[in-house]
């Protein structure tokens, strides 16, 4: 037996996901972003690129599973698996980051914006694959 109907007024299903996710990604993203300016001030670009990433990881590992992707159980595997992403997601990040300052010039501080942006499709889907999988999708 599948869950309860959506209740009125609540966004569910991919879409509801999809905003969601903009939301919580958007402060997650407005508070990494203020970490790795600060840290600009003292630190190269990859060390404060790395501890503002570290930051974002104790935000979504609390904020996805519970506000952003409901529905889903929150498992240690899901954690471990968001984990996971997370470590990869900033693995591709940081070389992004790197490309864009080191080889095309691009001003550090641009760069850290233009990065979350290139990589949010990509951040949405697996994120959601990691906290709804198992879960009657509504779409």
């Amino acid at each position: 037996m599948g869950p309860g109907p959506e209740r009125p007024g609540r966004a569910g299903g991919l879409s509801g996901d999809a905003l969601r996710f903009l939301l919580a990604g958007g402060l997650n993203t407005a508070l990494t972003l203020a970490v790795y300016q600060l840290l600009l001030l003292r630190l190269s670009e990859p060390l404060s690129w790395s501890l503002a990433w570290a930051a974002g990881l104790a935000f979504v590992s609390v904020a996805y599973p519970r506000a952003v992707f409901r529905g889903g159980r929150l498992t240690w595997r899901r954690v471990l698996l968001n984990a996971l992403w997370y470590g990869a997601g900033y693995a591709l990040s940081l070389a992004l980051l790197l490309l864009l300052v080191r080889r095309l010039g691009v001003h550090p501080r641009l760069a850290g914006l233009c990065v979350p942006a290139m990589l949010l499709p990509v951040n949405f889907a697996v994120s959601r694959l990691v906290f709804t999988a198992g879960r009657r999708l509504t779409d």
